[in-house]
């Protein structure tokens, strides 16, 4: 029933869920063209964060809304730090061999 999914026979795309996904899909887009068209050298490694955030979204109900709020508040902070907002932290590390 795959080919259904999208269109108005789709009785779960209406679901509130679903709609979330949709929205959420459509606001991290947004977001890519935002930071693509502001990319420099300074703020590429908050870039590559900002764009790994939609791959810690997964699981199903409240398990997915949970991950979802926990990367949208990620979110907020690297898009302070890629605009120059926050300083990042960079931790270093001495490991011996």
């Amino acid at each position: 029933m795959k080919i259904l999914r999208g269109t108005c026979l789709d009785v779960f795309g209406y679901l509130p869920e679903r709609k979330e996904e949709r929205q959420t899909l459509q606001d991290f887009r947004a977001l890519f063209m935002e930071v693509a068209g502001r990319l420099n050298h300074d703020n590429y490694q908050t870039a590559v964060e900002l764009a790994k955030l939609p791959l810690q979204i997964r699981g199903y109900g409240h398990i997915k809304s949970g991950n979802l709020n926990k990367v949208l508040r990620r979110k907020e902070v690297l898009m302070r730090q890629f605009n120059g907002e926050l300083i990042p932290l960079t931790v270093k590390t001495n490991i011996a061999a």
